[in-house]
């Protein structure tokens, strides 16, 4: 584990100050300090306020900085050749004793300075503005949750705020890994020293790290796990581990056991045993592969089905598999709702509200039949195709009738013979679609059925094809490559006589959008509620 504590270049805020003596320079230092700013006078710089412009600090420094820290609460000013930390009132919080002072390099604190008495020598600045201690270290670096890493000549410890060495001085590296946790490093050794509860991981080991809610060291060609307390898990002979699904969210961490892989949670330990060639995180499942085979496992670790099919797909809560060229759907609970015996199976109806489960066709005997969630076959129902329209409709063909589903929840409704060849899906345009009737188009409305009908003919079959426009608002007729325009409700707003139609959107709301059709012989631009304007096609 290589470590570099090497300080960064710290950007510090400094501000550019007139030369003309006598004249106060008014300049807004940043937000952190929106109510002081820095003035000249005779060579000299103070502070005021902003807003009643009174003297807070008076021109007596010869060099003055604002905003040192985030948060805009210590600066720094110089005085007969040496520097003081001075508040953001411009004054001095410190005696002027100090070479240089410098933000804490990774700070997180966000209110830490560090000044140096003497060349290569440091204090730590604390949250009052004077020195936490009387101690001095060669280099001062900020951990999280107010914590300072430090080195005097070779050795590093950890500080805390108050300038108490929590770890002591005597270790050749120290690293910030979790809340009160850090490796430390001696003679080229590796453990974890915890600052607050936590039993100290010993310092034998070739490397540690942070993984999910513990941590792992590695010896002699293995890995070991540890709880966030430094509790050891007693797993062995891990040959590699790795972070699994989120980082932040998931518990779960790769590991890899006598060539296999596996899943082990630091709270609840195996969740997946390894026994795979690899594991896929899927939203709320883990997908396992052995031979070039799926099953799948629920994110607590209860198997639902075993690594037994060719693929796999995702059914909203269930699973569509495929063996041996036979499909069928497996439950979340790892029942078998559809039996893998079909040649092919399709995803058709969605029956309730939020989606937890579909209505399937299945093939056998090369005649498709319906199967409902809980897996029971329509046996009375047999097509030679079928056709999923939307999460609502089906159409069914059998011989040279076609049919049109329904599905109310409980069971289909068909109705036998509709005057239709084929029916398709309005993207948005809820129970309006399009149908095609001797190679011609037009728009049906199954929300407005008429007598034994399942819908109404919104406009007859009339054109080669029927398309939306952008905005959603019209349909796009085409007959004889050229162009119109009709409403939802089926009004022929244009009539097919145009070459080109181009949706124009304006900002984001619905209604600045609107569509342009041209000819040669005119260009019309149609508002959202069917309005027709004529533009002049001289000045577009």
């Amino acid at each position: 584990m290589e470590i570099n504590k090497a300080i960064p270049l710290l950007t510090l805020f400094f501000f550019s100050i007139s030369a003309v003596v006598g004249q106060v320079i008014r300049r807004p230092i940043t937000d952190c300090t929106p109510q002081f700013y820095v003035f000249k006078e005779n060579g000299k710089y103070g502070v005021k306020n902003a807003e009643s412009d009174k003297v807070t600090a008076a021109a007596k420094y010869s060099s003055i900085s604002l905003c040192l820290t985030y948060n805009g609460k210590f600066g720094k000013a110089k005085k007969n050749g040496k520097w003081a930390v001075i508040d953001k009132t411009g004054e001095p919080t410190t005696r002027f004793i100090f070479n240089h002072i410098e933000a804490v390099p990774e700070d997180y604190s966000e209110s830490f300075l560090m000044a140096s008495p003497a060349v290569g020598q440091w204090v730590l600045i604390g949250s009052s503005g004077k020195p936490v201690s009387e101690k001095t270290y060669h280099e001062i670096v900020g951990s999280p949750l107010s914590m300072f890493e430090v080195r005097r000549h070779k050795l590093w410890g950890v500080l805390d705020t108050t300038g108490a060495e929590l770890i002591p001085l005597n270790y050749d590296d120290v690293t910030f890994l979790s809340s009160g946790a850090y490796a430390v490093q001696k003679n080229d050794k590796y453990g974890i020293l915890f600052t607050n509860e936590g039993d100290d991981i010993p310092i034998v080991f070739e490397s540690v790290k942070k993984v999910k809610k513990g941590f792992a060291a590695y010896q002699n060609s293995y890995y070991k796990l540890f709880t966030e307390k430094g509790h050891e898990l007693g797993i062995e002979e891990l040959e590699q581990i790795s972070h699994y699904g989120n980082i932040y969210h998931d518990d779960e961490i790769l590991v890899k056991k006598h060539g296999k892989y596996g899943l082990i949670s630091i709270d609840s330990g195996w969740i997946v045993p390894a026994r795979y060639d690899n594991i896929q995180d899927y939203l709320d499942y883990h997908i396992v592969m052995l031979d070039s085979l799926y099953g799948v496992y629920s994110k607590e670790g209860q198997l639902i089905f075993p690594a037994k099919y060719d693929s796999y797909r995702r059914s909203n809560k269930d699973f569509i598999v495929e063996m041996k060229g036979k499909m069928g759907v497996i439950g979340e609970d790892g029942n078998e709702l559809i039996p893998v015996k079909y040649d092919q199976l399709i995803r058709l109806v969605n029956p309730r509200p939020h989606g937890l489960n579909y209505t399937y066709g299945v093939l056998q005997d090369n005649s498709w039949v319906l199967a409902f969630p809980d897996g029971k076959l329509v046996d009375s129902l047999h097509f030679s195709q079928l056709k999923q329209i939307d999460n609502k409709l089906i159409i069914a063909t059998r011989g040279e009738q076609k049919y049109i589903g329904e599905f109310d929840g409980k069971k289909f409704k068909f109705y036998y013979n509709f005057p239709l060849d084929d029916c398709g899906s309005l993207y948005l345009w809820t129970d309006t679609y399009t149908f095609r009737k001797e190679d011609k188009v037009g728009i049906i409305n199954f929300n407005q059925p008429i007598g034994n009908l399942p819908g109404s003919i919104v406009h007859q079959a009339a054109f080669d094809s029927i398309y939306y426009d952008e905005n959603n608002r019209h349909l796009i007729t085409v007959k004889k490559d050229k162009l119109g325009i009709m409403n939802r409700q089926g009004k022929i707003i244009l009539p097919c006589e145009y070459d080109e139609v181009v949706a124009v959107r304006r900002g984001d709301v619905a209604t600045h959008h609107y569509l342009i059709v041209r000819n040669e012989e005119e260009e019309l631009k149609i508002a959202a509620n069917g309005t027709i304007e004529r533009m002049d096609k001289t000045n577009k």
